[in-house]
């Protein structure tokens, strides 16, 4: 077992097969560190960190909204409609 921890503002890069496929990785819990409390503010909530996933999809593997099955579009319609009130893109996708 290998473990890693990192300072504030640090980052970390996995990649490749041996990172995707042959290891176990997760973020361990961080405690009350120095009492710090993230925005937004929601009752009985608390957000003491973030963590961000980018993962590249390529473009043989997306479907147009206009493209999907009458189902599925109708199943995802709501979620796109609310992207569209901030993205161009989206609000494209539901003319």
């Amino acid at each position: 077992m290998r473990t890693q921890w990192l300072e504030d503002c640090s980052l970390q890069i996995f990649g490749g097969p041996r990172w995707k496929d042959d290891l176990l990785h997760r973020v361990q819990r961080v405690d009350d560190k120095h009492d710090l409390d993230l925005p937004p503010k929601i009752g009985g909530f608390r957000t003491r960190r973030v963590n961000f996933t980018f993962r590249y999809v390529p473009d043989e593997h997306v479907t147009p909204f206009a493209r999907l099955p009458a189902a599925a579009r109708d199943d995802v319609r709501d979620y796109v409609t609310e992207l569209a009130r901030s993205s161009r893109f989206f609000a494209n996708a539901l003319k």
